[in-house]
């Protein structure tokens, strides 16, 4: 199967190619039972870490979602742009690494996850340039890796809207066990 057929759906036929390659490079095998993503991709072997590229997805055009973001927000959360080690497009769901409190950090475990097809574990934001909005992808949707590997552009009228807001899925209803795709 192509990565365009698993990218475009019927609604985004017309979502330009660069935008297809989002998540082409970020699927972290899951050959343990350990739950892993972006963060840990250091630790396989077959990514460079010198290719701080990779990181970056094609529609960022931006310094990197995680600097624009922390330019705007970083002083409250006590980091700057200079704790940041290069520029990333890609974000990693508090419910794979925090336990359910959240009080604190945790191991998670595949087998927590009940809908593996329907559980988003990234999210790409890309972002425009000096901006942390997030509309690399378009206004209509966000641009999912799920569990299961599969990589998805999904439109927000698919995705159940989160307990902390609309499209919050750092805390889906019923945590890793919950859904955030309809």
């Amino acid at each position: 199967m192509s990565l365009q057929s698993q990218t475009v759906g019927p609604d985004q036929h017309d979502v330009p190619e660069r935008q297809q390659r989002c998540f082409s490079f970020l699927r972290p095998p899951l050959a343990t039972d350990a739950i892993r993503g972006p963060s840990e991709a250091v630790q396989y072997p077959y990514i460079s870490t010198n290719n701080r590229g990779f990181f970056r997805c094609p529609a960022d055009r931006g310094r990197g979602w995680n600097f624009e973001w922390t330019v705007l927000n970083g002083a409250g959360s006590g980091i700057s742009t200079n704790d940041l080690l290069f520029p990333c497009s890609y974000y990693h769901y508090f419910q794979f690494y925090m336990d359910d409190v959240p009080a604190g950090l945790m191991v998670r475990k595949l087998r927590e996850v009940r809908y593996p097809t329907r559980k988003a574990q990234s999210a790409c934001f890309a972002a425009s340039a000096n901006s942390a909005a997030v509309v690399g992808h378009g206004p209509k949707g966000l641009s999912l890796m799920f569990v299961d590997g599969h990589v998805q552009f999904a439109l927000y009228k698919q995705l159940n809207r989160g307990t902390l807001g609309d499209y919050n899925l750092d805390w889906t209803e019923g945590g890793l066990a919950g859904a955030d795709l309809r």
